[in-house]
Order: C-alpha cells, then sequence, then structure tokens
C-alpha cells in the first residue's frame, strides 16, 4: 500500500506561489497552440488557414468530404481529414502557380528587350532614311534634280535602288550639261554622233522637260519601298519578340516548375494514400473481406 506523504504548510504555500508564475503562453501565437491542445479529430479546426483563405469555405469543403465518404469512428475521421487538407493544398498550389507566373510577369520589362534587341538600331535608321528621302522627293518634284549633298548621302546607302537613283541622277546632269553646251553654239562632233540616253533626251527636249524629273521619282519610290520593307520588318520583330517571350512566362520557370510539381506529386500520394487506407477501415467495420496491403518492390 502506497503511503501518501503529508504536505506541509510551507511546502503547500510554495506550490501555490510557484503555480502563479506559470499561466500558461502570453504571445498571440502561443495561445493558438495552446487552444488546439484538446483537439482530437483536427476536422473542424479553425486555426490551420492562411492569411486571406475562406474559413466559410473551408467548412464547405469539409462538411462536403464528411457527407461523401460518411466516417465513422476517430480513425475515419482521422483519413477524411488527411484527404481534406491534401485537397486544401491543392488549391493552394493553383494559386501558388498563378501568383508565381503572375509575378515573372510583373518583373517583365518590354522597355528592355526593346533597347537590347538587335533590331532596334536598324528600325530607327530606316525611319530617319525615309524621312530624308521625303525631302529629296519633294526637291525632285520642284527642282527635277538631287542637291549634291544629297546625292553624297544617297552614295552612302548600302541598297541597289539608291545606286540606280544615283546614277539616273548623274545621267540627267550630264545630259543637261550637254543641252547647254549646244545652246551656246559649243557641240562637240563626238557629242553629235553619240546615241542619247533616255534621261539626255527628256533633257534635251522641251516638250518632255519632265521625263527626267518622272524617271527619278519612279528610282526613288523603288528604293522608298525597299527601305519601307526594312522598316516593317526590323519594326515588327521586337513586338513580336516580346509576345513570344510573354507567352513563354505564362509556364513557371525550371526551378519553379520543378518545386510546384514534387509539391503536387507529394500530395496526390496523401490523398491517394488517405482513400485506401479510409476505404480499408469500412471495409471491415462493414465485415468485408479486405486484402493485405501490397508490398512494394523496390
Amino acid at each position: 500500500m502506497k503511503i501518501r506523504k503529508k504536505v506541509t504548510a510551507a511546502k503547500a504555500a510554495a506550490n501555490k506561489a510557484n503555480s502563479e508564475k506559470s499561466t500558461g503562453p502570453k504571445s498571440a501565437q502561443g495561445k493558438r497552440n495552446a487552444s488546439r491542445g484538446s483537439t482530437k479529430y483536427g476536422i473542424l479546426t479553425r486555426n490551420l488557414l492562411l492569411p486571406g483563405e475562406s474559413q466559410t469555405e473551408f467548412d464547405q469543403v469539409q462538411r462536403q468530404h464528411i457527407a461523401d465518404f460518411a466516417p465513422v469512428g476517430s480513425g475515419e475521421f482521422d483519413y477524411v481529414e488527411d484527404y481534406t487538407w491534401c485537397y486544401w493544398r491543392k488549391r493552394r498550389l493553383r494559386h501558388a502557380e498563378t501568383g508565381e507566373i503572375a509575378k515573372v510577369l510583373c518583373e517583365f520589362n518590354p522597355r528592355a528587350v526593346l533597347a537590347t534587341s538587335e533590331h532596334a538600331r536598324p528600325y530607327l535608321q530606316a525611319v530617319a532614311d525615309m524621312k530624308k528621302l521625303d525631302k529629296i522627293e519633294e526637291q525632285i518634284s520642284v527642282q527635277a534634280r538631287i542637291g549634291s549633298e544629297n546625292l553624297d548621302w544617297l552614295r552612302k546607302l548600302d541598297y541597289g535602288e539608291a545606286k540606280d537613283l544615283v546614277r539616273m541622277s548623274e545621267l540627267g546632269r550630264e545630259a543637261e550639261g550637254r543641252v547647254n553646251e549646244r545652246s551656246c553654239g559649243e557641240v562637240p562632233p563626238a557629242a553629235e554622233s553619240q546615241e542619247l540616253t533616255g534621261a539626255e533626251n527628256a533633257a534635251m527636249s522641251p516638250d518632255d522637260g519632265g521625263m527626267v524629273r518622272d524617271l527619278l521619282l519612279s528610282r526613288l519610290e523603288c528604293l522608298k519601298k525597299r527601305i519601307c520593307e526594312e522598316t516593317v520588318y526590323h519594326g515588327e520583330y521586337p513586338p513580336r519578340k516580346i509576345e513570344a517571350i510573354r507567352n513563354a512566362l505564362h509556364v513557371p520557370q525550371d526551378a519553379v516548375l520543378d518545386r510546384l510539381m514534387r509539391y503536387e506529386n507529394h500530395l496526390d500520394k496523401k490523398m491517394m494514400n488517405a482513400l485506401q487506407n479510409l476505404e480499408r477501415l469500412q471495409r471491415l467495420r462493414r465485415g468485408e473481406e479486405v486484402p493485405p496491403p501490397s508490398a512494394r518492390v523496390g
């Protein structure tokens, strides 16, 4: 027989004083942890939701799973609880995937792509060339010729159409010079027998004096069409690249995707394990034959 020791008054007073020093947790997190001390099944717990998650929606999911699986006893409730939380975490996983994509899209800077694009400089150059050609076109329309400064600029362009325009302008100038020489009576004998080009005939014919202008404008139009194609090509490529990058970012990057997929596989395995164990318990409860668990190989 166990004999209980008598507690002296001094000891009782000391115990009472010590108990007043330990009255439970003080912080909010500590109080939340202590409040879960009497949880048996956890099926109706209210302390595992993350900020922003709806308690009402979570409770609705719990009630639906309880109605679907009809658990009886603590064992079955435990597996339904496991299944419910895995299901809820998979919902979080979808939100996490959406958040990762949204974060990357917010950090994506199209201006940086444009600034570093190899097409940016050719595009700006083509735009500047088109503005210069518009001024040359105005000069041809008024003067039926191209000034020396503009000819020097055209010679620097790396387009066959620009070289044709320069040659046409030079022929027009030569023809105009010969006409001026003939009008002054200084026509070289060799020039009289020389076959005249279309530009020379236009310059020498008062009735067809606009032919040189038309020929120059025609060559200029070919050059403008070529540079316009360059402008369209270099101008459309960066937006297409930006759109392609933005579409690629709709799938998480490798490291994030690997983390999400591993977490999803983990939850799938836990959900399947909970369902299989729940089914075994329910079949045992109904008195049905339950085969032994299959052994894993490897």
